[in-house]
């Protein structure tokens, strides 16, 4: 059995694979037909693109808007469109494990966040729940002002939908909190 190394990513053009040697890379037009192709010639993936979304995520379509992924389907016919996303207007729309609405659109159109093509926003980074936070030791800040160590109390959302953190020793609010780690607690013997 041959071994490569599959560059992250996917890949637009559908090519059939030769058994050789010198093989580098596998095109596929989706993760189906890639862990196919590799299956047909006894080869094994070493590294592929982590698997972005699951079933209950939040997520944005610039056509659709918001939504949640219901559904991930194992055993569809068409097994290039595995995500199920039942968006707020009653539209319930399949996609591709990447976010594609159709696989051979150019771009991923799932989102994490809302976005439009003249602000951008697009992003398919899981986004941190601050609400597990609440309660918890972090660190709060605004651009170009001193960090402040204490723990969220609340996390309030101002216009355009910017987050803004609540510490509990004071009543003002910050642009930025990061949860403390397990390290960052030991030292200042805050567990």
């Amino acid at each position: 059995m041959e071994t490569i190394k599959i560059p992250l990513g996917y890949y637009e053009i559908d090519t059939e694979i030769e058994e050789s040697t010198d093989i580098d890379s596998i095109n596929a037009p989706s993760i189906f037909y890639l862990e196919e192709a590799a299956r047909n010639n006894n080869i094994i993936i070493l590294e592929m693109e982590k698997q972005i979304f699951k079933v209950g995520d939040r997520v944005y379509d610039f056509y659709y808007g918001w939504g949640t992924i219901t559904a991930k389907r194992e055993d569809f016919e068409n097994t290039d469109y595995i995500w199920v996303v039942t968006f707020e207007n009653g539209y319930i729309e399949d996609y591709t494990i990447e976010g594609k609405y159709e696989i051979t659109d150019k771009f991923r159109s799932l989102s994490f966040t809302e976005y439009d093509f003249v602000k951008g926003g697009f992003s398919q980074e899981r986004q941190i729940n601050y609400h597990d936070y609440i309660g918890k030791w972090g660190k709060f800040w605004n651009e170009g002002d001193k960090v402040v160590i204490d723990t969220l109390a609340e996390i309030d959302t101002e216009e355009y939908g910017r987050m803004v953190f609540g510490p509990y020793i004071t009543n003002m609010y910050y642009d930025n909190f990061e949860p403390l780690t397990e390290e960052q607690l030991k030292i200042l013997n805050l567990e």
